[in-house]
């Protein structure tokens, strides 16, 4: 699954465009996306049988934030495997890492 964009609504919530493929069962897979306790929203944009794109608005914005209050930032898109987010961070010094990688473990297990 790739996150191709997002947008902070708020302290809480995020609007993801998501596109997935090679997906076993998209539909399956899109259910499980909606069926996920932090999901407030999801509308599909697109479905084939091995691909999909939706938007969603999840209750799940700890890990950016963890990245944008350090002054880092995440570049699209975000590649989701096996439940862990792997980000590209664009940074203007690499000081702010140490920061940033502060803020992430605060927030739960980084790799």
């Amino acid at each position: 699954m790739e996150i191709i964009s997002y947008i902070l609504l708020n302290d809480e919530d995020a609007l993801f465009l998501v596109k997935t493929s090679d997906a076993e069962n998209v539909t399956d897979y899109i259910r499980e996306v909606e069926r996920h306790p932090n999901t407030k929203f999801i509308q599909v944009l697109e479905k084939t049988p091995i691909e999909a794109s939706f938007i969603a608005v999840v209750s799940d914005t700890t890990s950016i934030k963890a990245f944008e209050n350090s002054y880092c930032f995440i570049k699209p898109p975000i590649i989701v495997e096996d439940g862990s987010k792997i980000y590209e961070i664009i940074v203007s010094s690499t000081s702010y890492l140490p920061k940033a990688y502060a803020n992430l473990n605060n927030v739960g297990e980084r790799k």
